[in-house]
């Protein structure tokens, strides 16, 4: 579509932070007088080409998923952030709910942000998640989802999906069921739901030291190149020399510390909560300004940029 190849071209950066409502406010996106800004009033982004922008997280849109109590927050998609190469949405349950097998065209990469689940593929056996495991479903993999969350402790997720799910599937995340048949009589060879729980996944040194990345699942192994995703963590001060990624999107989720992104020549504070898009072949830098270090999850779609972490063979 020509309309989403001109916003491509002119968006920079998509953020989506807690301290971002007066910002709104004055690109003349108030919050919706009828419900307070706390309780999850809903705004639209203006268009993507308005950089640098912050859009509050409390602000984003809820979207109930139909028969399961559960939400799902958009962080990050075509209509918002010019973003064709993958969508970021977060997801979150207040009750135990299970999710019939279903597979998606796009792969589904989701990482457990706060609380417990359980993930399943063809066959019957469920695999326990606790926070800072991660799941990788190729394209095309049938899978199952129960999460057992509570009003006083939700399930929260991180999920990308790339390339986007078609809207609406997209910001619901209902993909294709399977056939009560296919679910009573599963193919045994057919492929099954990936995990890396978070103390499996392999940690890198980067920055001198200064910095480092787990690597969940790049192509070796997830078997797949749809998207990569990762926790890099940094100390005080560290940062990253400008880059780009020529051919890759990259998003951000911040979990914790904040600092500093540059892109070109615009530079945005980022603080925990922040979920970031750059567009490939968009300059690049940053640096760690809390006194706390920065942690984030790292995603790239597709992946390859991850592989300069590890060491040279």
């Amino acid at each position: 579509m020509r309309v989403a190849a001109a916003m491509t071209s002119s968006a920079l950066l998509f953020l989506l932070a807690p301290f971002a409502g007066a910002l709104a406010q004055d690109a003349g996106e108030p919050p919706d007088a009828g419900e307070p800004a706390d309780a999850g009033a809903i705004a639209e982004a203006p268009p993507a080409w308005k950089f640098p922008f912050a859009f509050a997280v409390e602000l984003a849109s809820p979207i109930r998923r139909p028969k399961v109590d559960a939400e799902s927050r958009v962080l990050v998609d075509l209509a918002r952030a010019g973003a064709e190469k993958a969508s970021l949405v977060l997801v979150a349950a207040p009750s135990s709910v299970e999710v019939w097998p279903h597979r998606h065209q796009s792969a589904e990469l989701a990482y457990v942000l706060e609380g417990t689940a359980r993930v399943r593929g063809t066959s019957r056996n469920w695999v326990d998640l606790s926070p800072g495991d991660a799941v990788y479903l190729a394209p095309g993999v049938a899978h199952g989802w129960f999460w057992s969350g509570s009003r006083e402790r939700p399930t929260r997720l991180l999920v990308l999906h790339a390339p986007p799910l078609p809207e609406p599937a997209f910001a619901s995340q209902e993909g294709t069921p399977l056939a009560a048949s296919e679910v009573r009589k599963p193919d045994p060879k057919a492929p099954q739901p990936k995990v890396m729980k978070a103390a499996s996944a392999p940690s890198y040194s980067i920055a001198g030291g200064k910095g480092s990345v787990r690597i969940y699942f790049d192509a070796e192994s997830a078997g797949d190149s749809s998207a990569y995703l990762g926790v890099m963590k940094a100390e005080p001060g560290m940062a990253v020399p400008e880059h780009l990624h020529p051919a890759e999107a990259e998003l951000l989720y911040v979990l914790e510390g904040g600092g500093e992104l540059s892109a070109d020549g615009k530079v945005v504070s980022l603080l925990a909560g922040t979920a970031v898009h750059m567009p490939a072949g968009r300059r690049h830098s940053f640096r760690v300004t809390s006194q706390a270090g920065f942690q984030a999850v790292q995603f790239y779609a597709p992946s390859g940029p991850e592989q300069r972490f590890k060491p040279k063979r």
